[in-house]
């Protein structure tokens, strides 16, 4: 008879330990799962974060550029494209092509999508086969002085809802 009894107390420890080790593994399942997304959703927000940096210096190149074309112009160094300043914000892309020394602005109302070009190039092109993105740059300067301009480059975006934004802020000089 002890046996018997023995036994039965037996089957029910290995009822209760199977009930244990199967929720032991759901929870481990379940929070590799969680883990998973949680840095899934956010090496997609580092990589369109780490794509609005560039876009952001790539805007405060393109002023420099400007400005610099504008010396060898001799225009107004602080002047952008036919004199006419971005002070209130403005969308600008450039593009130079093998062997072309030429450089196209595109000028917008700061709110356009920058889109993607067959040949990987950021840009507010009309192509038909341009793809819109998820980004917009707007581009601000500031005269603060008669040698000194302020630059602020703002790439916004939004992932899964959520708005992101990245500053750039500089400074140009008129060195010559």
């Amino acid at each position: 008879m002890e046996n018997k009894f023995s036994f039965q107390n037996q089957k029910g420890l290995t009822m209760i330990e199977a009930i244990i080790a199967t929720f032991i593994l759901v929870v481990a399942i379940i929070g590799s799962y969680l883990i998973f997304v949680e840095i899934s959703s956010t090496t997609k927000v580092i990589s369109s974060r780490l794509t609005a940096a560039y876009l952001a210096q790539e805007g405060m190149e393109i002023i420099r550029n400007i400005r610099d074309t504008n010396w060898l112009k001799e225009v107004s160094w602080s002047d952008l494209i036919d004199g006419v300043p971005c002070s209130s914000g403005c969308e600008v892309d450039y593009r130079t092509e093998q062997g072309d020394t030429s450089t196209l602005f595109s000028w917008g109302t700061s709110g356009n999508y920058l889109k993607l070009d067959e040949n990987n190039y950021y840009s507010y092109s009309i192509h038909p086969l341009a793809i819109a993105t998820k980004f917009k740059r707007k581009i601000i300067t500031t005269h603060l002085n008669d040698n000194t301009l302020g630059v602020s480059v703002l790439v916004q975006w939004e992932d899964r809802g959520k708005p992101y934004e990245f500053l750039v802020e500089g400074y140009l000089y008129n060195w010559k």
